[in-house]
């Protein structure tokens, strides 16, 4: 099944993906924010967000950058929307793989790849923001990995009798050691990786599937598996709730 992200991002997302309750979105982001800010950039540059999203990292660098100019690419047209409310940029409804379409090859600064990784191919990805940075260009990618959520991946996967089935649905790199060699294969030189790491306490199955829905964070498995399918588990968690389990993700910066 091809999956419709935007559609996905604009029905279940767009609304609240700035509450970020669990700052799991902020953590990942403020380490590459100060990763950009210590970087040499001109306050002059051509900065291209490959998810834009509702537009927190470009705010967040905006200050860093103040004669930038600034792209945006994503799927959800609420999500540009919420975005072209908090800053001027170009802003453009594709797929990020086809950035190539906006700009020219060799002419941007700095390339946002911030949690992407989990919907798109990521050698795709990194080829594509290779392609269009200038020599000496940076890219900045968040990402989680999949030893975020470890118990409740594994309890998902118990539960459907379907071993390594969130994994399939939500393909995140392994480890930032594995996300490192990836970007690295497309012909970066890595500058920085930082870990962000948070325990969770999941109070209730509802409140989890909510929370994983508008966060952005379980919206594309429960998409893929099927919200009723994954509804109906709930009478099978009866006594694990509340569910500690614990968030990993990590912040990179690259040079062509």
């Amino acid at each position: 099944m091809r999956m419709d992200y935007g559609q996905l991002y604009d029905r279940h997302v767009a609304d609240t993906y700035d509450e970020d309750t669990l700052g799991l979105l902020a953590g990942g982001r403020n380490l590459a924010v100060a990763q950009i800010a210590e970087s040499a950039l001109p306050a002059d540059a051509t900065v291209l967000d490959l998810g834009v999203g509702t537009g927190q990292t470009l705010t967040a660098i905006a200050p860093r950058f103040p004669q930038a100019r600034m792209i945006g690419i994503d799927l959800s047209p609420r999500m540009i929307a919420a975005a072209q409310g908090k800053l001027p940029f170009d802003a453009h409804v594709d797929d990020a793989c086809n950035a190539g379409r906006y700009v020219p090859a060799h002419s941007v600064d700095l390339v946002i790849a911030h949690f992407l990784t989990s919907f798109v191919h990521r050698p795709s990805l990194f080829g594509t923001a290779h392609a269009v940075l200038k020599p000496g260009g940076l890219l900045s990618v968040v990402s989680t990995t999949s030893e975020a959520f470890h118990r409740a991946r594994v309890g998902v996967d118990q539960l459907l009798g379907n071993a390594g089935i969130i994994d399939q649905v939500s393909p995140s790199p392994e480890t930032g050691a594995v996300l490192r060699a990836e970007i690295e294969a497309a012909g970066f030189e890595i500058r920085s990786l930082e870990t962000f790491r948070r325990p969770i306490i999941f109070p209730s199955f509802d409140e989890t599937l909510k929370w994983g829905l508008q966060s952005g964070f379980f919206a594309h498995a429960v998409e893929a598996i099927g919200l009723e399918k994954v509804s109906a588990l709930a009478p099978l968690t009866e006594g694990m709730f509340p569910f500690h389990d614990e968030y990993v993700g990590v912040a990179i910066l690259a040079t062509t």
